[in-house]
Parts: C-alpha cells; structure tokens; sequence
C-alpha cells in the first residue's frame, strides 16, 4: 500500500510537470538552461549555455550533470528535456522510498505510511517537484541516504552519498560539512575529518579557480548571498560574526513566514529533534541570504532542508512507544500540519484555489499544442533563435538559443524570433527590440497561432512544416567561446 502511495504521488506530480511542458505553460527559465547545457556535453561540445550566457558549469558547481549526459547520448533521437523532468521525479521518489524504509524501521508500517504521506503532500517538496528540474533536488536522496549510512556507521556508503549531493551544485557543500560534523560527534572521527576537510578543499578550489575560470568575475551568486551587506565572503563571514547582526538578519517578518511554512505542515514535529534538524544548515543561510527567493518555500532553496525536516519528524515520533497517547497526539498534530499544509500552502495545480486558474482547459490546450508546434516545426534545425521564456525548453537542443528581449551578441541578430503578441505588447524592452527586428534586420512574420504566438524570420528564405515534425539533427561545429562581439552565421542568408 505504502508503495502504491508513492507511485501515486510520482505520477501525479510528474505527469502535471510533463502536461503543462508539452502545451507550453510558462516554465522554470533553468530548465532550458540545463537542458541546452546537458545536451551539448551529450555531442562532446563545450557546454557554453547561450540562454544564460555562460558556461554550464561558470554559473554552479553541477558536475551531476556529466553523469547525465551519457543518457542524452545513449537515447539518442529520444533524448529530450523531458528527461531531465524524470530524472528529478526519480530522485523525489527514491527520498521518499528511502524515508519510508526508515520510517518503517523506527515507527513500524503504520507510522511510515503517515510520514510517506506528509512527505508527498508537503508543500516545498510539492513545489520542488513542480518545478520541473533543478540539480539540487537530486541531492535530496542523496543527502536524505548519507545522514542515514552515517547514523549506521556504514561510512564508504556515507561518502559515496555525501559525494554525489556535493555533485549537484556547490551550496549543498555546508551541508555536506554538517554531515562531517555530525559523524564526528558520533564518534566516525575519520569520515567526519574526510567530509569536512572535502568541502573546505572544494569550495576553496571553485571560488579561487574554478569560477573565476569560467565566469568573468567569478561566483556570479555572491551577490545574492550577501549582496546586501558585504562585498566578498569573507566580508560576509565577519558581518555576521557579530550577534547583533546575525539577530537583525534572521529576526523578519519574510523569515517568520519561511519557518511557519516549513514547520506548521509538520506540526512542528522536527523541532523536537534539535539535534537532526541541526543538519539543515541550509535553512540558516537561507533566512540571512540577501536573495528573496531563498525565504520561500515556493522555490528549490528548501530542497537542502527536506531531508533533514523528515529525519526529525521521525526522530520525534518515535521518542514515543507505539499506541502510547504520546504518539496518537504526534500522529493526529501531523495529519492536521498536512491538511493545513495542503490549505495555506498547496500548488493550486494540486489544490484548486478560489481566484486560481493556472489551467486553460482540455480544449483550449489541445489547440495551443498543435499550433504551436506546427510553427515551430517551420525552424530550421540549425537556426539561432531567440524566443519568449515559456518556449525556451521546446527549442534547447540547438546552440544559438536566446531569451527574448535578448537577441545574442551584441551587434548581431539571430535567425528566428517566436514570441508572444501579449508578452511584448505589456513589455517595453521587447516591443523595442521588434520594431528594431523589422527595421533593420528585415524579419518578416512567417506564422501566428490563434493566441497570439509570432514567428519571425530574416530573409525571404522560409521552411514549410513537414507533416511530421522529426528530431533535428544537431549543428556539428561550434563557434568560438561566445563573447561580446562575436558575430553567429546565419543559416538563412548563406
């Protein structure tokens, strides 16, 4: 039954994810931002990232992604964007498998399957698996299993899963080094020494080479950790060594909203577990962070701390025998956390809220699918292009990719622009770049949808639909690593 709820809880929110990207719904810009990354390393191409603008390893340490890769390129004309979705409804369902396995354990088949059930139903990780794919939420198992494999002494199990999380991107390393602290402190000196000393070699080697190797300026996220009152990390690290001021970072109104969203949907259970709640250092960061996005639970910043809410959900419900009144009262706290939860913080692509209606409708749907799939089927394979945000994931596997209103290099234009008459219409900056688009480049409308989707290309030269859209062969050259200046050659005008 327990394992018949988590198939449920995968399907459910990954079929959501694969739904609204195959009607192209708004979605998470870093989707395309991997996607186009991955499938570059797949073809053996330097995996500069032209819709960000950067290395795909310039802007975070997520060298996972040289695992995925190979999977692009075993799939061949199957590898698509979606299986990034996969990958990352894979990785939430393992940390709930793996959570259920010790839940069992600790609180028996009854217990598990509540805290299975509070799991899938918890907002942050509702949210973290709708939105698509980010790296760090394969560190959630992976974290999930090392802090398990430590509290059972099996130690090359904890540092093959400390590992693979520190893989994912580079924060999770604070987390990685709580892990070492906490193997220490139960007496797994070595693997504490090991853990803690790796993530100091780590992220002293990303900061002082590898960053500034690949972004000019280096870590280009500095700013958003403590942009607002320090100018490097160490300058940071002094700032908040000062009480007064680690208090005045922490003590908000926005930080008081974060923690009553990560805890009252678990009726606060983890708080009676310091000891693994202690583990998510991330939730700390978090709340000084000078990011906003970083004290919502609405993004992948939490995924850090998930692991760690369980283990002390958990940790807190067996302190109490089984069918002793203390436990009972734990176990309906938490059905009411989770309704609650459901409430105030549920996706309302999940629970339907009144005011809400992010969908369009069986309809309405199946008309923008075939449109706008027949227009984009209109680009040629090798096309630069550059387009709203919500068709970003749809046209990755190219390497001139760009989001409107940037157009690429400075002084050149791309092949192709699609973009919404709706968007630009609201937007200054794009309502600029498509007057400047008609003037002085000479695109001309090839194709519109019904609602509005526009696509615009140069030259005179247009590429009629096939009547089955076929997986483009990709571009064998890459250009020079892309810097200002640097002018593409299009493919329509040679």
């Amino acid at each position: 039954m327990a394992v018949g709820l988590l198939a449920a809880g995968t399907v459910l929110y990954t079929s959501v994810n694969l739904y609204r990207l195959a009607h192209f719904y708004p979605l998470d810009f870093d989707l395309a931002i991997f996607g186009q990354g991955v499938w570059l390393l797949s073809r053996g191409s330097i995996p500069f990232v032209t819709v960000r603008g950067m290395s795909l390893f310039g802007e975070h340490a997520s060298f996972v992604h040289l695992l995925v890769a190979p999977l692009y390129t075993l799939l061949g004309p199957l590898a698509h964007v979606r299986l990034l979705v996969l990958l990352q409804s894979a990785a939430l369902a393992w940390a709930g498998f793996v959570l259920l396995e010790h839940a069992r354990t600790e609180l028996g088949s009854g217990g598990a399957r509540l805290v299975l059930v509070t799991y899938l139903a918890y907002p942050a990780v509702q949210n973290t698996w709708l939105e698509y794919y980010e790296p760090i939420n394969l560190a959630v198992p992976a974290l999930l299993a090392a802090a398990l494999a430590i509290r059972a002494g099996h130690a090359r199990r904890a540092l093959v899963f400390s590992l693979l999380a520190l893989s994912t991107i580079e924060t999770v390393a604070a987390t990685v080094f709580a892990l070492g602290a906490y193997a220490a402190f139960h007496g797994r000196r070595r693997l504490g020494a090991v853990l803690m000393t790796l993530c100091v070699a780590y992220v002293t080697l990303l900061m002082s080479v590898v960053f500034p190797w690949l972004s000019e300026g280096g870590y280009v996220y500095g700013n958003r950790l403590y942009g607002d009152f320090a100018r490097s990390l160490p300058e940071a690290i002094v700032f908040l060594a000062r009480p007064d001021h680690l208090l005045e970072r922490l003590a908000t109104a926005e930080n008081g909203r974060y923690l009553l969203g990560l805890l009252a949907p678990v009726a606060f259970l983890p708080l009676g577990a310091p000891g693994t709640l202690a583990l998510a250092v991330q939730l700390p960061l978090n709340m000084v962070s000078s990011w906003p996005y970083a004290h919502e639970i609405l993004y992948h910043y939490a995924a850090p701390i998930i692991p760690f809410v369980f283990l002390g959900v958990v940790r807190a419900l067996a302190r109490f025998p089984a069918r002793s009144v203390g436990r009972r009262l734990c176990s309906v706290a938490l059905g009411v956390g989770l309704l609650a939860g459901q409430v105030f913080y549920g996706s309302s692509w999940v629970v339907p809220r009144r005011g809400e209606k992010p969908w369009r409708g069986w309809a309405a749907d199946r008309v923008e699918r075939s449109e706008v799939e027949g227009l984009l089927a209109r680009l040629p394979a090798e096309a630069s292009v550059a387009v709203h945000y919500r068709f970003l994931p749809h046209l990755c596997e190219r390497r001139r990719l760009f989001m409107l209103p940037d157009t690429g290099p400075a002084g050149t234009w791309p092949d192709a622009l699609v973009f919404d008459e709706p968007v630009a219409a609201a937007d200054t900056r794009d309502r600029e770049v498509l007057e400047r688009a008609r003037k002085e480049a000479g695109f001309t409308e090839v194709a519109r949808t019904r609602r509005g989707t526009v696509l615009l290309m140069r030259g005179t030269a247009l590429v009629e639909p096939p009547a089955k859209t076929p997986r483009s062969s990709p571009p064998v050259g890459w250009p020079k690593a892309p810097t200002t200046g640097v002018r593409y050659h299009s493919v329509l005008s040679e």
